[in-house]
């Protein structure tokens, strides 16, 4: 066989080792891309718990975390544990984060489904979020989230009803190993204000949850809880809901140091 039939021969059997580029031989990272409104959110988001950080942010400045169509702000999480199953629709192009809350997304008993966006902070610091929500059923609700992990994680939320709780208000909630409660229910920091600034202060191992309608009106506090938190803890926001869907959205994130 001279060379030249020995070239064709070759680029012939190449030819045939080659495999389409078919959806199921893909590689996983292109054929399981989640669906998401904006594109580049596909790549802060999970449908996995995040694991412990060793490490995290320091809050040395304050600093205004916004919504853009970009997507989700550079360094934080969305995390939806039904993704796969079906995504939260969600949509940041407007200058705020909008959700979509199905029903049946909670973060209560054995059900962890709710939709939330996390990043690691270490030391204390101060979180605030201005959430618009107008919750009618029981239980409903959206606001901050402090996480360490699955069994220990604070909740403070514009909501309506709830564990020990009826109406329609403000309420602090904690779970820890050994249990699940209301610190303060919305029948003791009751509104029907459809737009609430929420504020968590991290002071050591202490958190102070505080409230108000707007700039305008003074902090509220809603409770306290003390907590057996590593110095490095994920914070964030979140949104539950076991009634009809319902629309939530969230104008901004700030963090600011603890003086």
């Amino acid at each position: 066989m001279n060379t030249k039939a020995v070239i064709v021969f070759l680029a012939i059997v190449a030819a045939g080792c080659g495999t389409p580029a078919t959806e199921n031989n893909r590689p996983e990272a292109v054929a399981n891309k989640p669906a998401a409104t904006n594109a580049a959110n596909n790549a802060n988001t999970s449908n996995t718990a995040p694991p412990a950080p060793t490490t995290g942010t320091k809050v040395t400045a304050a600093s205004d975390h916004k919504f853009d169509a970009t997507g989700i702000p550079k360094g934080w999480r969305w995390i939806d544990a039904d993704a796969a199953k079906g995504p939260v629709k969600y949509d940041t192009s407007g200058g705020t984060l909008k959700i979509i809350v199905p029903g049946g997304k909670d973060m209560f008993g054995d059900n962890r489904t709710a939709p939330h966006m996390l990043q690691a902070i270490e030391g204390d610091f101060q979180i605030e979020t201005r959430v618009k929500f107008d919750p009618k059923s029981d239980y409903q609700g959206a606001g901050l989230f402090v996480y360490k992990d699955g069994e220990n994680y604070l909740r403070l939320e514009r909501g309506f009803g709830g564990v020990g709780g009826t109406g329609s208000g403000i309420r602090l909630d904690a779970r820890t190993k050994d249990e699940y409660k209301a610190i303060t229910t919305p029948d003791h920091a009751v509104t029907a204000a459809k737009t609430v600034d929420l504020k968590l202060v991290r002071i050591g191992k202490k958190f102070i949850a505080f409230w108000r309608l707007d700039e305008e009106s003074e902090w509220k506090e809603v409770g306290e809880f003390d907590s057996d938190y590593p110095d490095t803890i994920q914070v964030g926001i979140i949104t539950c809901n076991t009634g009809p869907e319902i629309p939530v959205e969230f104008s901004y994130i700030k963090l600011a140091p603890q003086v």
